[in-house]
């Protein structure tokens, strides 16, 4: 079977950033030429399949394998579109206490459901079937792990 080399795959996750309009950081979004050690998605390409690594602390957390091609840009377009949408929450709660201080409010900031508000938002500006990949993906999430009263 054939396979995407990891600069092709690079190319890829580099042109969603772009997309999602994120950041080149000094941490790459998914690593593709060594595993770090501080949770950066790492993917390995072989005779198998793609290989989504994550390590941290030198210590494998998540492995997932796949032969299909679009599974693993889904996975990369998934990972991308959170972190970016992270980032932006973050700093907009920053924005947040400051505004609290003034006495504004802005009570849609609350962490999981303001996240995933915004990467549902842009994952759908990749594909339409990513979101509702996504959407089935959060709802796993909140079975296993549902809103505390501090979420909602």
């Amino acid at each position: 079977m054939l396979y995407l080399t990891d600069k092709q795959l690079n190319k890829l996750s580099r042109h969603i950033v772009e997309i999602l309009g994120g950041t080149f950081r000094w941490l790459p979004y998914v690593r593709f030429d060594y595993p770090d050690k501080y949770g950066t998605p790492f993917i390995k390409i072989n005779d198998n399949g793609y290989h989504w690594i994550v390590n941290i602390d030198d210590n494998h957390v998540i492995i997932r394998s796949t032969n299909d091609t679009g599974k693993i840009l889904y996975w990369i377009a998934n990972y991308i579109s959170f972190t970016i949408a992270f980032d932006f929450i973050q700093k907009k709660r920053k924005l947040s206490l400051l505004n609290r201080l003034l006495k504004k409010n802005y009570p849609e900031l609350n962490e999981r459901p303001a996240i995933w508000k915004k990467q549902l938002e842009l994952i759908r500006k990749i594909d339409s079937n990513y979101e509702s990949l996504c959407k089935e993906d959060i709802d796993k999430v909140l079975k296993n792990y549902p809103f505390e009263e501090w979420d909602i």
